[in-house]
């Protein structure tokens, strides 16, 4: 069955969730969750998104997604579980109120809906996200968001410190997840929203630091910070020490700290990550796609085949979609989950309920940026092949690795195909 509309639970790290007051309590629902119809082309997790965003009025992150599809009062609805993000905005005027309340809160909230449809539907719903909330990992956990500390912010004044620090993939997704401090002795309290992460003082909720971060081809990349430089808050001055401080800091809070995650489901993991046909892998997408990178380079010389080039599309594109020596992430390598994102992030022209023909007109695509790239250093007088051409291959590489995987939205937010053009060595 397929749902009319997506749905968003959005929810903290201590499993609360928020709930809202529908305007006039349409349909029988008093204190429901968010949901909306999907736009044309639109993804269902993205769908989600916006209903949290506009009913809500959060930004969120995709947690995972609850399994069957829940029939109301005038549809059925696909639900996603979200994690809250940055700091709250403004909600639509089909929402009358919003409140933050437990599972056994969010409980009594519901049974307020006079719908028996409506109240029934909200429960099956709230005993489906116990469920998944019982069965999640630490790695699903909710992202800190402003909501979960009492903090201030960054006082006026303030000192600009020049930082370069380059974090993989797996660092990048703690620096965004933040850190709540468990313990007294834990002596921070973290939060990203958008590019920047916010490090406050547990004890005062004081900002000290704010880290300033754009996407890069393996993952974040810290370019600044703005360091606190109020006497009563703060009694550092000197800026090197600061700056060393801040990559400390991250460093303790995110890369070298244990996971709380149990030590069996590490090792499931990096078990699955092991495997040599895994595609939710990094290292072997990275090699499925590099055939589109070896023909564009073979093209660009004339030194490549048309027979050659749908050879090497087909095998590409079966490995992904088809091939049983493979495997796939569920939920993902499907029309609704990868299909989406490559309709929107490559120039597809018809969408295709086939996943094959999905991904084997993204492949094309890529295969003509990369050739394209190729022909314009070869036009650059003054481009060297290391230092300019390969460089930008390589993001152009690295970006749709991160898409064919799922982790585009984090790491390159808003980044299409199109933003690929050759950037002309300066004379």
């Amino acid at each position: 069955m397929t749902p009319d509309t997506r749905g968003g639970l959005l929810i903290r790290q201590n499993h609360q969730i928020l709930m809202r007051e529908s305007a006039g309590h349409q349909g029988g629902y008093v204190w429901t969750f968010a949901k909306t119809h999907p736009a044309p082309d639109e993804a269902p997790h993205a769908t989600a998104r916006r209903a949290a965003r506009e009913r809500l009025g959060w930004d969120s992150m995709v947690l995972g997604a609850l399994d069957g599809v829940f029939p109301g009062t005038a549809s059925s609805t696909g639900f996603f579980v979200l994690g809250a993000v940055g700091r709250p905005g403004k909600y639509s005027a089909r929402t009358a109120a919003t409140r933050w309340v437990d599972l056994d809160g969010a409980e009594d909230l519901i049974r307020q809906s006079w719908h028996p449809v409506a109240r029934e539907r909200d429960l099956a719903v709230l005993a489906a996200l116990r469920d998944w909330l019982a069965r999640s990992t630490w790695d699903d956990r909710a992202p800190a968001c402003a909501a979960d500390w009492d903090i201030h912010p960054l006082p006026k004044q303030r000192r600009k410190l020049p930082l370069d620090r380059t974090y993989d993939a797996r660092a990048a997704a703690r620096i965004i997840k933040g850190f709540i401090p468990a313990e007294m002795e834990q002596k921070w309290f973290a939060w990203f929203d958008g590019t920047v992460l916010h490090l406050h003082r547990s004890w005062t909720g004081n900002c000290i630091y704010r880290v300033a971060f754009v996407p890069d081809p393996v993952g974040l990349r810290a370019v600044f910070a703005w360091a606190n430089r109020d006497p009563a808050q703060f009694t550092e001055t000197d800026d090197a020490a600061d700056a060393t401080q801040v990559i400390a800091l991250i460093d303790d809070l995110f890369i070298h700290a244990e996971d709380a995650a149990p030590v069996d489901h590490i090792a499931k993991l990096f078990s699955v990550l092991d495997q040599p046909n895994y595609l939710g892998s990094p290292v072997v997408v990275r090699e499925l796609l590099q055939a589109m990178f070896t023909e564009a380079v073979l093209f660009a010389k004339s030194e490549g085949s048309y027979s050659g080039l749908q050879e090497a599309l087909a095998i590409t594109e079966h490995h992904f979609a088809r091939d049983e020596s493979y495997t796939r992430i569920t939920g993902w390598h499907c029309v609704e989950g990868l299909g989406r994102t490559l309709i929107r992030v490559f120039p597809i022209r018809e969408a295709s309920e086939a996943l094959e023909s999905n991904i084997l007109d993204a492949l094309f695509a890529l295969f003509l940026k990369a050739r394209d790239l190729v022909l314009a250093f070869e036009a650059d007088p003054a481009a060297d092949w290391h230092s300019h051409g390969l460089q930008q291959l390589n993001a152009l590489h690295e970006w749709a690795v991160t898409v064919f995987l799922g982790s585009s939205d984090v790491l390159h937010p808003g980044v299409t195909l199109a933003d690929f053009a050759w950037q002309a060595t300066p004379q």
